[in-house]
């Protein structure tokens, strides 16, 4: 199966944390391009994430995958967690 490319890192208001976002990346060549993300954080928290994420140092190895209804996403290994996101940026250069 092919390597999934990623086309975008969408940054959106957060649903459940007013004046915060969420991040996500957006695959392409799958049925389902985003399938989550981080969400609660600070703009500027959320710019970084994104950069890293465009640079390849987030979601490494991505692979493709298929859920119980047959339809394809990606499954990646991260190195952020959101408890430490900004100590993790920082670790990754960002």
């Amino acid at each position: 199966m092919a390597t999934p490319t990623l086309v975008d890192v969408e940054i959106t208001p957060d649903r459940l944390n007013e004046g915060r976002v969420s991040v996500a990346p957006i695959w392409g060549g799958v049925d389902r391009p985003n399938t989550g993300g981080w969400g609660g954080l600070r703009e500027s928290v959320a710019r970084r994430l994104a950069k890293a994420i465009r640079a390849g140092a987030v979601c490494s190895n991505p692979r493709i995958k298929t859920d119980v209804n047959g339809k394809t996403y990606v499954e990646y290994d991260g190195f952020i967690m959101a408890k430490y996101m900004n100590a993790d940026l920082k670790r990754l250069g960002f």
